[in-house]
């Protein structure tokens, strides 16, 4: 054994899972942070179905998809006129009126 036997262990084998996860032979600095940001991009564009990011995209998906379950669970004409309760006032009759 000999001093940084251990140290230079470890770094290889991070450098080797950093570079297999990134689908390389051999890790580059930088290459875990590129790797994480392209996930992420990729992700949010299948979030959002789209090909492209815009600012506010991912809120507007959120919002978008609020609404449909909203309109799933209430009806629709509930849905376009939903003011804040509503769901608890439905979920709180149909607990205690259904069945």
């Amino acid at each position: 054994y000999e001093v940084g036997d251990l140290t230079n262990e470890i770094d290889s084998r991070v450098k080797g899972a950093v570079a297999g996860f990134c689908g390389k032979e051999e890790y580059e600095v930088g290459d875990l942070t590129n790797e994480i940001g392209r996930r992420v991009e990729t992700r949010v564009l299948d979030f959002i179905n789209s090909d492209q990011y815009e600012f506010g995209d991912v809120s507007r998906e959120i919002e978008n998809r609020r609404k449909q379950w909203i309109e799933g669970f209430l009806g629709k004409e509930a849905a376009d006129n939903y003011q804040f309760g509503d769901l608890t006032k439905k979920s709180h009759f149909g607990f205690y009126w259904e069945g």
